[in-house]
């Protein structure tokens, strides 16, 4: 005997348009993983949540969610750019984070969102990184056609 889904249960890729609901999403994630760096850096919830809760800031980014059986299984922000050394308009991976207990979603999320972001704007270049030097991600990121344009060097100590 089958079971019949719950009314309302998320399943699938949704598009986060409302602020209120990335903040909640980001808190849930970041409690699920733990701590996490960037950069070496431990990430500051509250910073992030603060700094996408400006509408302006919220309106330049397009949030995805991945959910599995109702449970949010992968999330990520990519934000709109423009280089005017290049004169090309950019979709930046921002962030791209996922439960460490779902295997595959944050793929599936990662290629779904880009191809609904394709439909409602136009960009010439994407910009993705690695900041925790995953051999996986880097894996993903060449067999997909990205290209390493450079290593990134950062400090956190102000010279």
């Amino acid at each position: 005997m089958s079971e019949t889904p719950k009314a309302g249960l998320k399943n699938g890729l949704y598009k986060i348009e409302v602020i209120e609901d990335l903040v909640s999403i980001t808190e849930e994630m970041y409690a699920k993983i733990g701590k996490h760096t960037h950069f070496g850096c431990e990430v500051n919830l509250y910073s992030i949540t603060s700094y996408f809760s400006n509408p302006q800031r919220f309106k330049d980014c397009f949030c995805f969610g991945y959910f599995v059986n109702g449970e949010l299984a992968s999330y990520i922000v990519w934000l709109k750019t423009y280089d005017a050394r290049v004169n090309k308009k950019i979709i930046q991976e921002y962030m791209w984070v996922s439960d460490p207990k779902t295997k595959g979603y944050g793929i599936k999320l990662f290629k779904k969102s880009l191809e609904c972001i394709k439909n409602i704007y136009k960009f010439e270049i994407i910009l993705v990184g690695n900041s925790e030097k995953n051999p996986k991600i880097e894996k993903f990121y060449k067999k997909n056609g990205f290209k390493l344009e450079a290593d990134m060097f950062y400090s956190s100590d102000i010279m």
